[in-house]
């Protein structure tokens, strides 16, 4: 989630109302998707997260989302709508020209592939959680606000840039 927040700060820009909006809305449907992934193997996410009501408790959908979840029909899983609806919200940012390089979101999209990363063994999954929620939420809305001015620092037009103890 971490590379994730990092990309949408980066191409995703701009500090108006709408466009933090969005950031943060992708930020946490992508948590979301994670939840619903989450609980068919952690017990302790399934009794944290048992129902849809519990997610809204937790403030990470509202009563309109919910409604949309529990609307759709799916024998086996619902984690996929958040990420449809994240997909959705990238699409309107590029229509409204808000994505500045568009490429960048090939590794958004293998990320959104591997949320977790290669390796998924005894994870605290609740940790997880909220580590990518506050994480991203964070990244997405502080992030990429300003950077330092350019210039010539020690390392340049130099051929052995870093001193080595031998």
């Amino acid at each position: 989630m971490f590379s994730t927040a990092v990309a949408l700060t980066t191409y995703i820009r701009g500090s108006d109302e709408e466009t933090r909006i969005m950031r943060c809305r992708i930020i946490r449907y992508l948590v979301l998707s994670q939840i619903y992934v989450l609980r068919n193997v952690s017990i302790q996410v399934r009794e944290r997260f048992p129902t849809f009501e519990a997610t809204e408790d937790a403030n990470l959908i509202n009563s309109e989302e919910k409604q949309l979840l529990e609307e759709t029909k799916d024998n086996y899983s619902q984690f996929w709508i958040p990420i449809i609806w994240a997909e959705e919200i990238l699409y309107e940012a590029r229509q409204q020209g808000k994505i500045s390089i568009y490429m960048g979101w090939l590794k958004v999209a293998e990320d959104m592939l591997h949320p977790l990363g290669e390796e998924f063994d005894n994870l605290e999954c609740n940790y997880i959680i909220d580590k990518n929620l506050i994480t991203g939420l964070s990244l997405v809305d502080k992030g990429g606000k300003q950077i330092p001015s350019p210039q010539k620092d020690e390392f340049w037009d130099k051929q052995n840039t870093l001193k080595r103890n031998i």
